[in-house]
């Protein structure tokens, strides 16, 4: 059975419908459930859903984590590119 993943990032007072939705969603097992949320969650650990899981962390925390990852990935490609450019270019000289 193939699964998906939803990321879903809340951040605020939760909605109270909130503990409804869990229960909605830890009926669907064909989707996994990722919640950042800077909310206490303790209350919902009763739940035991498998396919639900929380991370806590601040607003400014995951913007900071999202943005330092595509800036590690932008650079990566970038200096790899440019690696592999500067060493074939080494090269074709060499053979000059």
């Amino acid at each position: 059975m193939k699964k998906i993943r939803l990321i879903i990032p809340y951040f605020g007072k939760l909605p109270k419908f909130f503990p409804y939705f869990l229960l909605t969603a830890k009926r669907n097992q064909r989707i996994d459930f990722l919640i950042y949320t800077d909310q206490n969650i303790d209350q919902f650990e009763i739940l035991n859903a498998e396919n639900i899981e929380f991370k806590t962390l601040s607003f400014d925390d995951l913007r900071k984590k999202f943005s330092l990852n595509l800036i590690l990935k932008f650079l990566s490609k970038h200096l790899i590119n440019y690696v592999t450019i500067k060493l074939l270019m080494d090269l074709s000289l060499k053979r000059s």
